[in-house]
């Protein structure tokens, strides 16, 4: 598939012309409005202007034949199929199939055995990672948001290095 740089339709160039003027006269600079404002005057437009524009996107068109004949726009259909694909291959690059890692991760009850018993990561001091099972009752009771003495990150942090030692 190539991808050569695609030259500019007339109402792309119309809006390019008269972006700045739209700028100060609405003092914003969001592209949704001048977008907007710009097909309304477009649309208002003279044919004379209107066909100095569609000259200015000819000239161009037969520039860029001239610069690559062989070139061929991809049809609708086929974008879309190029699009789904590279982002298939990103997901399966990254493995982030959500919607299985995720449900069976969370999807699974606990048991009465384990509902004491969970494991969590923090970030540690030196930004070492800690990944260690503890008892949750006793974490649970250990920190009230009303000790204003130590941070909630910090007493995880403080309990994991005591379960280390």
């Amino acid at each position: 598939m190539n991808s050569f740089f695609r030259y500019y339709s007339a109402n792309i160039r119309y809006k390019a012309h008269v972006r700045e003027r739209i700028v100060q006269q609405t003092g914003t600079n969001k592209n949704s409005v001048i977008s907007r404002i710009a097909a309304q005057m477009w649309a208002e437009e003279t044919p004379e202007v209107r066909a100095h524009f569609n000259k200015l996107t000819e000239e161009a068109f037969l520039e860029h034949r001239k610069l690559y004949p062989d070139f061929l726009w991809p049809s609708k259909s086929e974008k879309f199929k190029i699009a789904k694909q590279k982002a298939k291959a990103k997901q399966a690059a990254l493995s982030l199939n959500t919607k299985t890692n995720i449900t069976r991760q969370f999807a699974q009850p606990l048991t009465p055995k384990d509902e004491n018993k969970l494991e969590f990561e923090f970030a540690a001091p030196m930004s070492a990672r800690l990944n260690k099972q503890f008892d949750f009752e006793s974490f649970k009771t250990g920190w009230t948001p009303a000790r204003n003495d130590i941070s909630f990150q910090a007493y995880i942090n403080q309990s994991l290095l005591a379960a280390n030692q």
